[in-house]
């Protein structure tokens, strides 16, 4: 990832619904080129105990979205977190 863009993860899992419909909403929200790093939480034990009743979980630097979030708090956090770099919309 550039080095310039905060990082951008999803926590999920393979076959969440609401995973696939958070995917959908941070692609269109945040600026065009942005990547959103999927993580499945089935492969590490330690986001499985912690995240299984909280997915779709977005992160952004140190910042978590617990679903449901909308457009507006993605927008929201990406602003708070890259408000001092050349990427803001």
């Amino acid at each position: 990832m550039h080095e310039d863009k905060p990082d951008v993860f999803l926590y999920g899992t393979l076959g969440c619904h609401l995973c696939d419909e958070a995917m959908i909403l941070g692609k269109s929200s945040l600026p065009s080129g942005v990547i959103i790093n999927k993580v499945d939480i089935v492969e590490d034990e330690t986001l499985l105990s912690s995240m299984a009743t909280r997915i779709p979980v977005m992160k952004m630097g140190d910042v978590e979205l617990n679903w449901p979030f909308e457009r507006q708090d993605i927008q929201r956090v990406w602003r708070q977190k890259a408000s001092k770099r050349r990427y803001l919309r």
